[in-house]
Order: C-alpha cells, then sequence, then structure tokens
C-alpha cells in the first residue's frame, strides 16, 4: 500500500486541479514546494496557513474536500468534530492509517 504522505500529497493535487484553474493552482503548489518536508503534519501546516491568504473564507471548503477525498480513499467513515481542525484530522487519519498498514502485515506474517 503506498505510504500516507504520498496518498495525502495526491489527494491534496487532486482536489486543487479539480477546482481551480493552472494559476491559482500552481500559486498553491508554488507555496506548498516551498515547505521541503513531505511530513503531513508540517504540508497540513502549509495548507492552512496558505489558502486563507489566497481563498479568504472559501478555504474552509477546500480543506473539507480534501479531508473528505483522504477519508474515503482509505475506506474511514469521516466523523465531523466540534474543534479539530484540518491539521487535526490529518494527523487523525495518519495515525489510523498507520496502524491499519501495522494489522495488514501481521496478518500476512501470520499466514
Amino acid at each position: 500500500m503506498p505510504r500516507f504522505e504520498d496518498i495525502f500529497m495526491e489527494t491534496i493535487k487532486e482536489v486543487i486541479c479539480n477546482v481551480f484553474d493552472g494559476e491559482v493552482s500552481g500559486m498553491i503548489f508554488s507555496y506548498l514546494k516551498e515547505s521541503s518536508s513531505r511530513r503531513p503534519e508540517d504540508v497540513a501546516q502549509v495548507f492552512t496557513e496558505v489558502l486563507p491568504k489566497i481563498l479568504g473564507i472559501g478555504h474552509v471548503i477546500i480543506e473539507d474536500l480534501v479531508i473528505e477525498t483522504l477519508y474515503s480513499k482509505y475506506g474511514r467513515r469521516l466523523q465531523w468534530k466540534k474543534g479539530y481542525g484540518f491539521k487535526d484530522y490529518i494527523l487523525e487519519l495518519k495515525s489510523q492509517a498507520e496502524e491499519m498498514a501495522v494489522n495488514e502485515a501481521q496478518s500476512r506474517s501470520s499466514l
């Protein structure tokens, strides 16, 4: 199974490209590239700092689309939680994905 980091970045690109034209998506991607880290928590932080600057209040819709799409790719049911932000959902899913990978590996090794 691909790494969480790769699926997360793929999901961001997918949502951005589906919603925006080349110019806006290019701006967003250039900001994300400035963050040389591929750690989901760092990318999520940059994402939540950059989107409001570019989109204003509309950034919430894009963050929600990324969260919903990412949870769907992992076959997880998303439950919105009071007080949770974009980064919280990403870190929670990352933890669940790592747990799923460990369980999967254990299942294969017991065969």
